[in-house]
């Protein structure tokens, strides 16, 4: 029953001499559950129960299930193992690639570490450098500024030189002026 259900053709099989006596080689799971199946195999055989043709149909009918059921639970085992296999294999590489990943971003981490201490390095060096060159470019500028003040300075101070000098001038000749006015009306009174 169970072979139709998998689909598989029951085959016709010849009986010898181990499978009446149940000597034949079983793997260890099974040997318990058909022992008394043995016995009683046995038991018939002194019977002489194959004599009867049911009895022997139905016989060929239970070992071809039997072996049936036997090959498909060998089948199933020889499966089981194989995919133990695989498991443990796939395992084996999940672990390592996921150990080689775990390497890889350490790595890359590190690399990052290294790349951005070094990056802030030479932006502080960077940053040093302008700080320093604006520094002196204040000073410069300072002096700069400084010396063109005391250059303004000293033009200014020569301009009101020259002003007061210009306007003494100016008071001198109106003096003059004035002077020569006078002595003028005089002159003129006198020759009048």
């Amino acid at each position: 029953m169970f072979g139709r259900m998998l689909g598989i053709k029951k085959k016709k099989k010849t009986i010898d001499q181990f499978e009446m006596t149940g000597n034949r080689k079983r793997s260890r799971l099974c040997s318990e559950a058909f022992s008394d199946y043995d016995d009683e195999i046995t038991s018939t055989k002194m019977l002489d129960a194959f004599a009867c043709p049911r009895v022997k149909a139905e016989k060929e009918k239970i070992q071809n299930y039997l072996s049936t059921t036997l090959k498909l639970l060998d089948e199933a085992k020889s499966n089981c193992s194989r995919l133990q296999d695989q498991l443990c294999d796939k395992e084996g590489y999940y672990t390592q690639r996921e150990e080689d990943l775990q390497t890889l971003h350490r790595c890359e981490m590190e690399k990052a570490q290294t790349s951005l201490s070094d990056y802030q390095a030479f932006a502080q060096e960077k940053f040093a450098a302008l700080e320093s060159q604006l520094e002196a470019q204040a000073v410069e500028h300072k002096r700069t500024l400084d010396s063109y003040r005391l250059e303004v300075d000293n033009k200014l101070s020569q301009k009101q030189q020259q002003l007061d000098e210009a306007e003494q001038r100016e008071l001198k000749l109106k003096e003059r002026f004035n002077l020569l006015a006078i002595s003028e009306q005089e002159l003129r009174e006198k020759l009048t």
